[in-house]
């Protein structure tokens, strides 16, 4: 769990590896990602075809 201490001595290797830690440890503070859906059923001949879409509507935790 990242503290409120910086590393003082990562190589270069170490540093995108920790930044990506952090981003991700604090990214699970963030309010839910809320998305629009639409379902849509299709029919052709006999068969029916279910068609599902989302798009995002706010940015958020997913």
């Amino acid at each position: 769990m990242p503290t409120q201490r910086m590393p003082k001595n990562l190589s270069k290797e170490e540093y995108p590896i920790y930044n990506m830690i952090l981003k991700g440890f604090l990214c699970v503070f963030f309010p839910d990602a809320e998305f629009d859906t639409t379902s849509r059923m299709n029919k052709v001949k006999e068969h029916s075809f279910k068609s599902e879409g989302k798009v995002l509507v706010i940015p958020g935790w997913m």
